[in-house]
């Protein structure tokens, strides 16, 4: 359902609206169910908030488990391919240093 309502790329600019637009219906619907005077759609109407609830659940947990092909969930990794594997430790060969001129040197080289 969120990818026919979103699209393939959920972004916050659609995600918004389409949450405000269900907010106010489900507000909407539940406050005419509520006081309706048919006795099966008045037991009805706390039904719209849990199913919506459930949705919401569903759809997070099921996020949850999808990979994400950009960005690894634990720090210190780094994607290669499809997988998340551990980065290698920085190279500090040829950084400034205090002998050269570099950051922290009191010498002036120019």
């Amino acid at each position: 359902m969120s990818r026919l309502l979103l699209g393939t790329h959920p972004s916050w600019g659609k995600m918004i609206p389409v949450g405000i637009g269900e907010a106010a219906l489900s507000t909407y619907s539940y406050r005419r169910l509520s006081h309706s005077p048919n006795r099966i759609l008045r037991g009805a109407a706390p039904l719209v908030p849990i199913g919506l609830t459930a949705v919401h659940v569903i759809e997070g947990a099921r996020n949850i488990t999808l990979k994400n092909k950009y960005r690894c969930a634990d720090p210190g990794y780094i994607v290669v391919g499809a997988v998340c594997v551990e980065a290698p430790p920085p190279v500090l060969t040829g950084a400034a240093g205090a002998g050269d001129g570099g950051l922290g040197s009191r010498h002036n080289s120019l």
